[in-house]
């Protein structure tokens, strides 16, 4: 992918590069701040949007990292809103009253609709009912560390809430659990054997909540920073179950 570097082949570690659709919260907020698959919902239904849109990026990337697939595939704009509906629940009415787009999307009853470009008739969308531990392959009876709200999927929940007013701002995902333990554990073991061997680690460097670019440090979106130094995590392939 572009928008991904490989630092080190031996450790998979990785960092996100992309800065070409970045611009600051004091800007005229484009419609176009992110790639569709990864773009926020509020973005999506033309609600004001912040640092935040970025968080929800990182938790699409997370689970496609995890899981191999990308999260929310997508033949539209509403069918990925669907795809929400069906690993997330419904959109909280409080959200969809601030997108001034969300009536293209949304019934008044909160139904995801799609306009035929053809005919000009309106189909309802149905998404198929999951949850996000069954969409990365993981069963909470069995992998109930990973499913708990301390565990990889709370952490991931956190950074996927679909209304920002609920989402973890990056200074709280840098305080999860989960992160802790990640680096609790990657501490040991450089400790003990003098060098780390995480697979698949995701490097997110830069100055808490704010995105630099270039010399700049100034307040940005469309792509997120967390504080260094930085976080390794251990990837483990499963087989899906959905």
């Amino acid at each position: 992918d572009q928008d991904v570097l490989r630092l080190q082949v031996a450790v998979d570690e990785v960092q996100v590069i992309d800065f070409g659709s970045s611009c600051y919260v004091t800007d005229h907020l484009s419609s176009y701040v992110q790639s569709r698959s990864y773009r926020a919902p509020e973005v999506i239904i033309g609600a004001a949007y912040d640092q935040k849109v970025d968080l929800w990026s990182l938790g699409c990337v997370l689970a496609e990292l995890y899981s191999g697939e990308v999260l929310l595939h997508n033949d539209s704009l509403a069918s990925l809103l669907a795809r929400c509906v069906g690993i997330f629940g419904p959109f909280d009415p409080r959200l969809l009253r601030r997108g001034r787009y969300a009536a293209n999307y949304f019934t008044k009853s909160g139904l995801v609709y799609e306009r035929d470009e053809t005919s000009e008739e309106l189909r309802l969308m149905r998404p198929k009912k999951t949850t996000l531990a069954r969409r990365l392959g993981l069963d909470p009876e069995v992998d109930e560390a990973e499913c708990g709200s301390d565990g990889f999927v709370g952490f991931l929940l956190g950074l996927l809430a679909v209304n920002p007013d609920e989402r973890l701002s990056a200074t709280q995902a840098l305080e999860h659990p989960w992160l802790a333990d990640v680096n609790h554990s990657r501490e040991s073991r450089e400790s003990s054997d003098g060098g780390g061997d995480a697979v698949g680690s995701v490097v997110v460097e830069g100055e808490g909540d704010v995105a630099a670019v270039g010399e700049d440090t100034g307040e940005r979106v469309g792509i997120q920073t967390a504080a260094s130094p930085r976080t390794s995590c251990r990837w483990r392939r499963r087989r899906r179950r959905r």
